[in-house]
């Protein structure tokens, strides 16, 4: 039972697609590839994730609420051993490594953790919550490369991907988290918006870097899916949830569509 219990804890499920970001600031630009690097990468990404998401587990239900076999105690016991084992890899690999997964920790317990729980706040719930995943293509990205001006760019790219994904998430979960309380037309311009900003700044990408449009025109087609699928889902009245499963695997499309791009331009 415990074991279960763990498992569900962990919240695989949610975040398993998401090491998709680390992977992609991996094989941008990459060199020469290595197996035992990518082993690396999966363990540690892994780990930051699991670490995330039971800490806010940890916040948002076991403080409210035990499971038959996880208290809060024992949540945060779990949820800091990864973060421990995370960073002890990482201490041995890579010291900008090791420094991102602490800062990733900390935006995670501002997030979620008390006095703060920022998550509470629309603008710091949607700058923490990027941050967190961009955070997750930087540590891919430092794997096998140094710290350049691309990286930034690129790990802003990510950081602006994840805003439309996010403001459907709250939408879907107005009830529950009482965060998002614009009305439907006001949250689908905010919306729209959000898309329009994450494709002029692909747009700017691939100008600064004089690099194939073809990461345009992959991120212009990715938004105007999301905007139909949206606008589609409201027409019909489907619920916010449905959308929201909808647009994730359009985003995993997506994000194997960009990862043949990163592989291209090696």
């Amino acid at each position: 039972m415990f074991f279960k219990d763990c498992l569900y804890f962990l919240r695989i499920k949610d975040w398993i697609y998401i090491i998709g970001l680390s992977l992609l600031g991996f094989v941008y630009g990459i060199k020469q590839f290595e197996l035992f690097s990518l082993l690396i990468l999966g363990i540690i990404s892994s780990l930051y994730l699991a670490h995330g998401y039971t800490l806010n587990n940890c916040f948002d239900v076991l403080r409210l609420k035990k499971t038959p076999s996880i208290s809060f105690r024992k949540g945060l016991v779990i949820s800091y051993s990864l973060f421990v084992i995370s960073c002890i890899i990482a201490f041995f690999y890579s010291k900008e490594i090791l420094f991102l997964i602490v800062i990733g920790s900390i935006v995670g317990f501002l997030y979620v953790g008390p006095p703060f729980r920022l998550k509470r706040i629309l603008a710091a719930n949607f700058i923490l919550n990027s941050l967190g995943f961009a955070i997750l293509f930087m540590i891919g990205f430092l794997l096998n490369k140094t710290l350049a001006t691309d990286m930034w760019l690129l790990a802003f790219y990510v950081f602006l991907a994840i805003i439309p994904a996010q403001i459907i998430h709250l939408i879907s979960h107005r009830r529950e988290e009482r965060i998002w309380r614009c009305g439907q037309k006001f949250s689908l311009c905010c919306f729209n918006l959000s898309l329009i900003v994450f494709t002029i700044w692909s747009f700017v990408i691939v100008y600064w870097f004089e690099i194939t449009y073809v990461l345009f025109l992959v991120t212009l087609i990715f938004s105007i899916i999301q905007f139909y699928t949206v606008k589609i889902g409201i027409k019909r009245k489907v619920d916010f949830k449905k959308i929201r499963l909808k647009l994730r695997i359009v985003n995993i499309i997506f994000g194997i569509g960009i990862l043949c791009i990163f592989l291209f331009l090696s």
